[in-house]
């Protein structure tokens, strides 16, 4: 299990790299009822993530974006992140195209909807996207994040302070060609 949260029903979303619960088979993210057995309504078309699932976030309408290292969903092609609806099937109204191009690690969801999301990647859905990259709620780049040469290896963690500037850790020694040794806190616009 890499990552949990909870829906506002208070059932818990699990993922990771797990196949099975209870011998349940559940897809790599599965959702626990109150006693912590597999909700059975949440449906993953019964084949879920075709690989590991590193981190998701519950949005207040209950969807849930996750990121990894999978390329598709239920056998739909979504390249290392994608949206669920609250009930786990694929929210078509997530448009990401070819998304990343390498491993996604941490995502993180601001208070205005806009998604913020570290890994390993170079490049999102054709842009330059070095390690790190805020996207619209509806799953487009947002321009108007300007990390420049962004990280120089992997983001691996992320943290909104509730002053909106973001906190990101991984393995990286620079951000945008300044010194920063695996930590850095990012303003709201990117720099």
């Amino acid at each position: 299990v890499n990552a949990t949260a909870f829906q506002s029903t208070g059932l818990t979303i699990v993922a990771g790299s797990m196949t099975t619960h209870n011998k349940d088979v559940i897809g790599r993210i599965c959702r626990l009822d109150l006693s912590g057995e597999v909700d059975p309504s949440f449906n993953t078309g019964g084949v879920g993530a075709n690989g590991l699932i590193r981190a998701l976030v519950v949005q207040p309408d209950d969807k849930i974006l996750i990121v990894g290292d999978f390329t598709k969903y239920n056998n739909v092609n979504c390249y290392r992140i994608c949206r669920l609806n609250a009930n786990g099937t694929l929210d078509a109204s997530f448009t990401t195209g070819t998304a990343f191009n390498s491993i996604a690690y941490a995502v993180t969801l601001q208070p205005d909807g806009k998604i913020i999301v570290a890994g390993n990647f170079t490049n999102y859905n054709g842009s330059s996207a070095t390690r790190i990259v805020r996207l619209n709620a509806n799953g487009t780049i947002d321009a108007s994040f300007n990390t420049g040469a962004g990280l120089s290896a992997a983001g691996l963690k992320l943290q909104l302070q509730p002053d909106g500037k973001i906190i990101a850790g991984g393995s990286f020694t620079t951000y945008n060609g300044a010194t920063a040794n695996r930590i850095v806190r990012i303003n709201t616009d990117g720099s």
